[in-house]
């Protein structure tokens, strides 16, 4: 909506002002148009079970997590990262043994009951048959096998998924990379990062560290994809984006001189550049 605002101004202009706590608050054109996108997304899932709408959510939910969470530096990002490879191994090649099934294949593959659905049959006399019996929970993206016979029930055909702290956690230490080269070497400020997508190319144009970060993301969910085909078995992501994430970062960072400044932080304030 930020980048809307710019080219449509009335986007901007109040609805209504409001005073919750006795605090003046206006609402803004383009808050009641997302406001609207977000309902009709939400009930169009919880109505269709929609894998599309589930992933919309799903993105939605990485964008939060990525936006609020901020860490100080690379050795909080570092450890973080390793404490969760391991746990991503655990539950998905050893859980198995202690629990006597695959916890993590088990959370993700199960389907949840649709909430709505006595709503909807009980209340408001939908046929049972129109209505969902079960929804994709916005936790992981699902994407079809097979794009040409695919449909938008996520029950029908069998789905790639990628859980959402597969795409979050990473996307954390990305952000803080991307914040620390604005405040640092690239000088980009933070309403042109923010509302304008060339400060971002810059960043990823002048930045080596962020532009390494995000290829090595790319080849670590391709290397999660071919194992997982070659071996028939789910993968844990995190086994190969955290190595191939972190380990050229933090070689490339030393061979730089610039590993002590990036693992202790920069003296600046990171609530400013999200």
């Amino acid at each position: 909506m930020d980048l809307l605002s710019k080219p449509f101004p009335w986007l901007k202009r109040p609805v209504v002002t409001l005073s919750p706590l006795g605090l003046p608050t206006s609402l803004l054109i383009r808050d009641v148009y997302l406001y609207i996108g977000v309902f009709i997304t939400l009930f169009g899932w919880i109505f269709t079970g929609s894998f599309l709408l589930s992933n919309a959510l799903g993105i939605g939910l990485c964008v939060l997590m990525v936006s609020v969470i901020n860490v100080p530096n690379l050795k909080v990002c570092t450890i973080l990262l390793t404490l969760l490879f391991f746990y991503d191994i655990f539950w998905v090649f050893f859980s198995a043994k202690i629990f006597g099934s695959n916890v993590m294949v088990d959370a993700a593959t199960q389907q949840a009951g649709n909430p709505a659905k006595y709503l909807l049959t009980e209340v408001l006399h939908v046929p049972a048959a129109a209505v969902p019996s079960h929804l994709e929970m916005p936790m992981k993206l699902v994407v079809p096998w097979n794009l040409a016979t695919w449909s938008v029930d996520s029950s029908s055909g069998e789905f790639l998924m990628l859980g959402l702290g597969d795409i979050g956690l990473p996307g954390i230490m990305l952000a803080h990379l991307l914040s620390t080269e604005c405040a640092t070497k690239v000088k980009v400020t933070t309403p042109c990062l923010a509302n304008d997508f060339r400060g971002i190319f810059r960043v990823f144009r002048k930045s080596s560290y962020v532009f390494q970060c995000w290829v090595g993301y790319i080849v670590g969910l391709v290397s999660t994809l071919l194992v997982g085909m070659v071996f028939h078995a789910p993968q844990p992501a995190l086994l190969f984006l955290v190595p191939c994430m972190l380990i050229p970062l933090l070689l490339k960072a030393h061979s730089n001189g610039d590993l002590q400044r990036l693992w202790e932080g920069n003296p600046h304030e990171f609530s400013d550049t999200v």
